[in-house]
């Protein structure tokens, strides 16, 4: 940590929650349906996600559209699932 803060990092505390899922019985649900985000469907996953936030889309669909845009980035996904064509969580 001290090399990093040398170079201007801060370090900051964070909460992070996990479960066990081995055991996990989830029913089956025909009409949801997962895709990729694209082009397409970016605008719908950015304001989904701002919603579900409470913040502004419009930095979060600048970001994905760059991704989108960069041939090079293979690394970086984002998935839309949806329940009988409406968003999951929205």
């Amino acid at each position: 940590p001290e090399r990093l803060a040398r170079r201007g990092f801060l370090g900051d505390r964070v909460v992070v929650m996990a479960a066990a899922i081995a055991d996990l019985q989830i029913p089956e649900a025909p009409d949801i349906e997962v895709e990729l985000v694209d082009h397409g469907s970016v605008e719908r996953y950015a304001d989904l996600v701002g919603q579900g936030w409470d913040v502004d889309p419009a930095p979060l669909l600048a970001y994905q559209r760059a991704i989108l845009d960069d041939p090079a980035d293979d690394r970086n996904h984002a998935f839309l699932a949806t329940r009988g064509g409406v968003p999951v969580g929205g």
